[in-house]
C-alpha cells in the first residue's frame, strides 16, 4: 500500500533536517543544511520521497498538494452557495484576489508561509496495511533574535544561548508577545548572555516547545536549568541568575536599623531534604529518547539513614555530561535543609544597590546583630505590611556559602564536640578544557579524608593582593567527595600500560572499571601533570599497600610522561572532582587556597585550615596544539531474542574531536584499513557518526595553517550476546563442549554443539558407519553455518 500525505513539522524557518524516522526506526540520518535562498529539500528513502519545506515566508505552494485538490460535487457547491452566500461575501473581502465558489470549494492549499512542513510522496505503508505509519522529522534551527539585541544565537553541540531563546519568545510576533525594544532591558539580557557563553557546555540549552503555554511559564522552564529569574528594571523586562561561583555578591544589607520588628524564622526540616537527585532528559545520543542520570549526597544519606530521591525534568538538556553537572548542582541544594523566614523592613530602605525596589528572585544580606545572624537570602515574596513597611519572605541561599553562626536559644553546659579534623594531604591543579568541560582557567581540588567523621570540605580562594593590601579569602566551592593519595612504587615509562602505586589510605570507596568505564575516563589517576584512566586494578601480593593498575595514558588533554619512584599520585572519580573557575584566575599571578574541613555540626576555623600556596597558572600564550577524541559510546551491543531476531544498540556512536591552540581548525577523519590509515569520505567535520557495521579503529587529522596534529586512535567495537545468557559471540576462536579447537585462548565463539557419532563416542559398541559419520559432520557444519549467518556478513572476523 502506498499513499501521499503531508503534515506540519514546526514554526520556521529551520536550518537543518537532521533525520527521518518511519514507525520509530531511523530511515535517513545523513542530515542536510538549507542554503541561503533554498525553500525546500527533497530526500529520497527506501520508504518514499520526503519534500521538506523550510518554513520561509516566500516558500512556494507544493506541486504534490496542488495536484491533490479535487472539486466538490455540483450539488454540494449549490448547497454551499445558497446557504452561505453571505458568508462567502465576507470571505471574499479578506481574499487578496477575487474568489469564486469553485476556487474555495476546491480547498486549495496555500504556501503555508512561515511553517515548516513535509510532504511524503509515494509513502510505503506496508502490505495490506490499513494505517499510515508514524512519521517523525528531526529538524533544528537557531533562535531568531532582533538586530538591536547583541546576543549570539549560533548553535553549539548541546544547544544555544538561553538568552537568545528567551529573546525570540519575547520579540517574535508569531509567538504572541511581541515586546518592543523600549520594553526590554537589552543591557541586562546582553550581560547575562555573555556570562552564560563562558561555559557553553553547562548553560547552553536545546528546548522543544510542543504545547501551548504562557510566555512566562515557558521562560521559567528555561531559567530553571541555570537558576535564573525574571525581573523588572525600570519597567522593562530583564533577566538575572545566580552563578554560584563563590564570589560574594554586592547586595544590600538589611539590619536591625531597617527593620520595624525582629525577624521570624522557621526551624530547618531535614525530612524535606534529599540525598539523590535524578535528572531526566531527552538524550541526543539516543535519538532524543528519555534518559536519566543521578547524583548523590553522602553526608545527607548519613544524616537521614535512608535514600531520599528527588526527580527533575530537564527538557532542554540533551547532553549526558551536562545533565550530570546539573544533577550535581541540584543535589548540593537539596541535601541541605532550607532556612526560611520573614522580616518587616521600612519601604524606603528595602531597595537594591541601584535604588530599585527589592522584588522576588533577588538577594540581600540579612544581618541581625542581636541573634548574631549574618546570611545571604533570596527573596520569595514581597507584600505591604503596613503604611511605609514591607514584609519580605526569604530563604537562605544554599550551595554558595558556609552556614552562618547563630547563637543557640537554650545554651547547654556539656562539653562541645571536638573541632573537625583538619585536612593534611591535598592538591590543587589546573584543568584542561577536556576535563573542565568549559573554556578559560579552571582548577580542581583533591583532598584525602583526614578522619571518618569529616563529611566534606570547603574551598576558599585568595587573589594576589596589590601593594599594601592584606590577604582575604572568599569561598569558591565545596565537596563531600574524597580522593586517595599515594606515590609511584615502580618507575613508569611514557608508554607503559600498567603502573604500580602505593596508597596509604582506604581503597574501599573505589571499584574496578569496565572497559566502557575506562574508555569514558570514569576513574582517574593523576601523577604529576598526567591523567591516566584506570580500568582493572588489584593489590600486589606480598607488597602491602601497593596496587597494580591497568591504565590508559595521557587522558583528557594531558601528555604522557615518565614518572619516577616516589612521585605523588592521586586516585579519584572524574564526576566527583570539585572544579571551579573565577574571573580573577586569568590575571592572578600568586593565588592561594584554603581547604576547610566540615563535619556534622562543626566547621574548622578558617584560620586553621590547610593553606595551599606556590600555585601558578600556566602561561596560555604559547599553548601547544593538541587534539583528542571523545565518544558517546565505544561499543555496540547486539542481542538476539528466542526467535533469532537481532537488536543492536546504540543505533549510532558519535565521536567528537576536541582541539586546543588550533584556531580555524580543519578536520579529516580516517579509518585503519588493511594496515594503513584511509580517509573517510566526506568526514571533514569535528564530529563523526559511526553506525553498526562500521566498527574499527578511527583517528582524526587536524590541520590549522602549517600545524598538523593526529589524535590517538579510538576503537569502536561490537559485542554480540546469544539468547539465554550463553557465551557471547566474538572473534578469536571456537570452543566445542568446553574444548578450544580453533584460534587463540581469547574471548571466543562458544558453539556448545553436541556431536554424537555412534561407535565413536561410546554410545554404541559397533564401529561407526560412513553414513553415520557423514551425518554427524553435516549437522556440525549446519550448526556452525547458522551461527555465522546470525553474526552477519562480516562474521566479526570469524569467517577469516
Amino acid at each position: 500500500m502506498f499513499c501521499s500525505i503531508a503534515g506540519a513539522v514546526c514554526l520556521g524557518p529551520i536550518e537543518r533536517v537532521e533525520a527521518i524516522y518511519y514507525g520509530g526506526d531511523a530511515i535517513w540520518t545523513t542530515g542536510c543544511a538549507f542554503g541561503g535562498g533554498e525553500h525546500s529539500r527533497t530526500i529520497t528513502t527506501e520508504k518514499g520521497t520526503f519534500i521538506v519545506y523550510r518554513g520561509t515566508d516566500s516558500q512556494p505552494v507544493d506541486s504534490v498538494l496542488a495536484g491533490q485538490a479535487a472539486a466538490w460535487p455540483s450539488y454540494e457547491k449549490t448547497t454551499f452557495s445558497s446557504w452561505f452566500a453571505a458568508l462567502l461575501a465576507k470571505i471574499r473581502e479578506k481574499l487578496t484576489s477575487a474568489g469564486t465558489v469553485d476556487a474555495i470549494c476546491r480547498d486549495e492549499h496555500p504556501r503555508y508561509a512561515g511553517v515548516c512542513y513535509v510532504v511524503c510522496k509515494d509513502l510505503y505503508c506496508g502490505r495490506n496495511s490499513q494505517a499510515v505509519p508514524n512519521i517523525e522529522i528531526a529538524v533544528s534551527r537557531s533562535p531568531v533574535v532582533p538586530s538591536w539585541l547583541d546576543v549570539d544565537a549560533t548553535r553549539a553541540t548541546n544547544g544555544c544561548n538561553p538568552v537568545a531563546i528567551i529573546a525570540e519568545i519575547l520579540t517574535r510576533p508569531e509567538l504572541g508577545v511581541a515586546l518592543t525594544q523600549d520594553e526590554i532591558d537589552a543591557d541586562g539580557l546582553e550581560s547575562l548572555a555573555a556570562s552564560l557563553a563562558k561555559d557553553k557546555a553547562r548553560y547552553y540549552l536545546s528546548p522543544l516547545f510542543d504545547a501551548q503555554e504562557s510566555a512566562s511559564k515557558l521562560i521559567d522552564g528555561i531559567l530553571a536549568h541555570f537558576d535564573g529569574f525574571q525581573a523588572s528594571r525600570e519597567g522593562r523586562f530583564s533577566l538575572g541568575y545566580f552563578p554560584k561561583d563563590g564570589v560574594e555578591p554586592e547586595i544590600r544589607t538589611l539590619s536591625i536599623h531597617e527593620m520595624t520588628e525582629q525577624p521570624t524564622m522557621t526551624l530547618p526540616d531535614w525530612s524535606k531534604t534529599a540525598n539523590r537527585v535524578v535528572v531526566k532528559f531527552p538524550s541526543r545520543a539516543n535519538d532524543f529518547e528519555e534518559d536519566s542520570v543521578d547524583r548523590k549526597s553522602s553526608y545527607n544519606l548519613r544524616v537521614q539513614g535512608r535514600i531520599v530521591t528527588k526527580s527533575l525534568e530537564a527538557d532542554a538538556i540533551i547532553d549526558a555530561d551536562q545533565a550530570l553537572r546539573y544533577a550535581g548542582e541540584q543535589v548540593e541544594l537539596a541535601a541541605a535543609p532550607e532556612d526560611s523566614g520573614r522580616i518587616t523592613a521600612l519601604a524606603h530602605k528595602a531597595l537594591n544597590l541601584d535604588g530599585t525596589p527589592m522584588q522576588p528572585g533577588e538577594r540581600f544580606r540579612l544581618n541581625y546583630a542581636p541573634w548574631e545572624l549574618d546570611m545571604i537570602c533570596r527573596i520569595t515574596g514581597v507584600s505591604q505590611k503596613s503604611l511605609g513597611a514591607l514584609e519580605i519572605s526569604f530563604v537562605r541561599e544554599r550551595g554558595l556559602y558556609a552556614v552562618p553562626y547563630s547563637t543557640p536559644t537554650d545554651p547547654v553546659t556539656a562539653a562541645e564536640p571536638a573541632a573537625a579534623a583538619g585536612i593534611v594531604d591535598a592538591r590543587v591543579f589546573e584543568l584542561t578544557d577536556a576535563l573542565s568541560g568549559g573554556t578559560g582557567a579552571w582548577v580542581g581540588f583533591l583532598a584525602a579524608q583526614p578522619a571518618a567523621n569529616v563529611g566534606g570540605f570547603v574551598a576558599w580562594y585568595s587573589v594576589s593582593p596589590t601593594s599594601g593590601e592584606s590577604r582575604t579569602f572568599d569561598q569558591i566551592g565545596s565537596s563531600e567527595f574524597w580522593a586517595v593519595n599515594g606515590s609511584v612504587a615502580t618507575a613508569v615509562g611514557a608508554d607503559a600500560g600498567e603502573v604500580r602505586i602505593a596508597f596509604a589510605g582506604d581503597m574501599s570507596d573505589f571499584d574496578v572499571e569496565s572497559a566502557q568505564g575506562q574508555a569514558n575516563d570514569a576513574l582517574l589517576l593523576l601523577v604529576g601533570d598526567e591523567l591516566m584512566s584506570v580500568g582493572q586494578w588489584e593489590a600486589v601480593p606480598d607488597e602491602p599497600g601497593v596496587y597494580r593498575m591497568e591504565v590508559l595514558r595521557g587522558r583528557r588533554g594531558t601528555a604522557k610522561a615518565t614518572h619516577g619512584v616516589g612521585e605523588g599520585a592521586w586516585l579519584f572519580y572524574r564526576e566527583q572532582l570539585l572544579k571551579v573557575t573565577h574571573g580573577s584566575f586569568s590575571s592572578d599571578s600568586a593565588p592561594q587556597w584554603k581547604l576547610q574541613s566540615v563535619s556534622v555540626g562543626k566547621v574548622q576555623p578558617l584560620a586553621d585550615a590547610l593553606l595551599l600556596g606556590g600555585f601558578r597558572f600556566r602561561d596560555r600564550s604559547g599553548d601547544a596544539a593538541t587534539a583528542w577524541i571523545t565518544a558517546s559510546d565505544f561499543s555496540f551491543l547486539t542481542t538476539y531474542d528466542e526467535s533469532g531476531a537481532a537488536t543492536t544498540s546504540p543505533e549510532s556512536v558519535e565521536m567528537l574531536c576536541h582541539v586546543e591552540a588550533m584556531p580555524n581548525a580543519a578536520y579529516q577523519w580516517q579509518r585503519y584499513v588493511s594496515g594503513a590509515w584511509a580517509n573517510v569520505a566526506g568526514a571533514t567535520a569535528s564530529t563523526l557518526t559511526v553506525y553498526p557495521g562500521g566498527e574499527g579503529r578511527y583517528r582524526c587529522v587536524v590541520t590549522a595553517g602549517t600545524i598538523k596534529v593526529e589524535t590517538d586512535p579510538a576503537d569502536i567495537s561490537r559485542t554480540t550476546e546469544a539468547p539465554g545468557g550463553e557465551t557471547p559471540f566474538a572473534c578469536g576462536g571456537i570452543i566445542i563442549n568446553g574444548q578450544q579447537v580453533v584460534g587463540p585462548r581469547q574471548p571466543a565463539v562458544a558453539l556448545n554443539v553436541e556431536v554424537a557419532v555412534p561407535g565413536v563416542d561410546g554410545s554404541n559398541n559397533t564401529a561407526a558407519s560412513r553414513d553415520a559419520t557423514e551425518a554427524a559432520l553435516t549437522g556440525l557444519r549446519d550448526a556452525i553455518q547458522s551461527i555465522l549467518d546470525r553474526l552477519g556478513p562480516n562474521g566479526h572476523g570469524l569467517i577469516e
